[in-house]
């Protein structure tokens, strides 16, 4: 016996009837909370274990998602976020290999290095205040009675007042979105693996109802709003893995596996007249390197990798750069062709495996407990919306070839622009005594006849 944290524990010892030893592997002991942390906390919560002073010695991977029936692909997504996923083999750790089992991509092979985006992604502070949008305009679906679908798409307010739950979680998530879109891009021109960065979430993500944006009976101390969330919660992790888009989790290159020399062979990418790079929202600084390459706003990706190249540079394990200075470039890999070629694979990524369904309590006043209840209908938003394609001249997922528009060069026309409002038309059919609306930009059924 004894305790943590204030907490009161003990340690069961085991029955004094003897345990066959063709049983001991099923035999396990009751182990404290504290020292055997459930996903949910580790994950989602920030780890209460580590507030007290403790560190867990077991994780219990559940409530993930994106595993199927090849491969569990969130769980192992999850561990090697914290480091605790020990299976890999070498070549996923160095400049030129492919990923791991159960099937690597063979693509990979074409990849040498690794693009890290890193710093703070959002910045709240360079956004107009108030930031007027409105609440539909960065969902896919809304489903549900008559009342609510008209009362969402009348909801509009500034993004960061608004009430915690899924509307605020899809609007403000698709800047995040856009961003590792962007840096994705801009690892296929310079023909680097990615490391994501640390990602945030204003909503908790679960099958039934949520209460304000979190897992119901979580309160706010427990999970404040924004929190560190994993990539299972906001991607679809086995459509990245089979799929020409090679990606590293945040925590990689922390991985004692790296070597410090190639750790340190680094480079960064600037662009001029960004603004300083900040910390992210763990709190760590942007990586510091003693080569960098200056760019200009509105070069285009293509233009990056030349950039570093031509200075001999294009060997470094790894590239770093900053959301500031990423959202200056050109949403362009310089040629109509290769710009449909990316937007072919992230139709598969960001396509129709980024269908998810939020359902809040704020908006379920009177459910009965039954989704399928023809007399008071749930009613739930689904997200996500894929980030704007890549500009090609043969139109969308077309043939290419051509000239592409010019790129806009001024800073401040360039950021206008991501912050425009997207325009959404909509398009219903019944379900159930509701109705779901569509946004038929990013229509499921199209989007799977496109995918297939």
């Amino acid at each position: 016996a004894g305790s943590a944290g204030g907490e009161e524990f003990s340690i069961v010892p085991p029955p004094r009837q003897a345990v066959p030893p063709r049983d001991w592997v099923a035999y396990s002991r009751p182990i404290h909370g504290l020292f055997a942390a459930h996903s949910q906390p580790i994950h989602i919560h920030g780890l209460p274990q580590a507030r007290r002073g403790f560190s867990p010695v077991a994780v219990h991977t559940t409530f993930q998602f994106c595993d199927t029936a090849e491969f569990a692909w969130g769980k192992r997504s999850r561990l090697r976020e914290r480091l605790l996923w020990l299976v890999d083999t070498d070549s996923y750790y160095q400049r030129v290999g492919p990923a791991s089992e159960p099937k690597p991509e063979p693509t990979e092979l074409g990849y040498a290095g690794f693009l890290h985006l890193d710093g703070a992604l959002l910045d709240f502070g360079s956004w107009p205040r108030p930031y007027l949008r409105s609440e539909a305009s960065e969902m896919v679906k809304i489903e549900g009675s008559p009342s609510f679908i008209a009362d969402v798409r009348k909801r509009r307010g500034d993004v960061l007042s608004m009430r915690d739950g899924p509307s605020k979680h899809l609007l403000i998530e698709a800047f995040q979105r856009r961003l590792v879109h962007n840096a994705m891009a801009l690892a296929r021109a310079m023909k680097r693996k990615l490391i994501l960065p640390p990602l945030q979430c204003w909503s908790d993500r679960y099958w039934n109802m949520l209460e304000g944006g979190r897992f119901p009976g979580v309160h706010s101390d427990a999970q404040p709003l924004p929190f560190h969330c994993p990539f299972d919660h906001l991607f679809d992790n086995e459509k990245w893995a089979h799929s020409d888009a090679p990606i590293r989790e945040y925590s990689f290159l922390d991985n004692p596996r790296i070597q410090p020399s190639d750790r340190n062979d680094s480079v960064r990418l600037v662009v001029r007249g960004a603004p300083q790079e900040q910390a992210d929202h763990t709190g760590r600084l942007p990586a510091f390197t003693g080569r960098s390459v200056e760019l200009g706003p509105g070069d285009d990706y293509g233009k990056a990798a030349a950039e570093v190249k031509a200075r001999g540079w294009d060997g470094a394990f790894v590239v770093h750069i900053g959301a500031r200075s990423l959202e200056l470039l050109c949403e362009s890999i310089g040629s109509s062709d290769a710009n449909q070629q990316f937007n072919a694979v992230m139709h598969r990524v960001l396509g129709i495996g980024e269908q998810i369904r939020f359902c809040d309590a704020a908006d379920n006043r009177w459910y009965s407990g039954r989704q399928d209840d023809p007399a008071v209908p749930i009613n739930c938003t689904w997200g996500f919306h894929r980030p704007p394609l890549l500009p090609e001249a043969g139109g969308l997922l077309g043939v290419g070839g051509g000239a592409l528009p010019a790129c806009v060069r001024d800073p401040a026309a360039i950021l206008a622009a991501r912050l425009a409002e997207p325009d959404r038309s909509w398009s219903g059919s019944g379900s159930f005594g509701g109705r779901n609306m569509w946004s038929t930009t990013d229509r499921a059924a199209s989007l799977y006849h496109q995918y297939m």
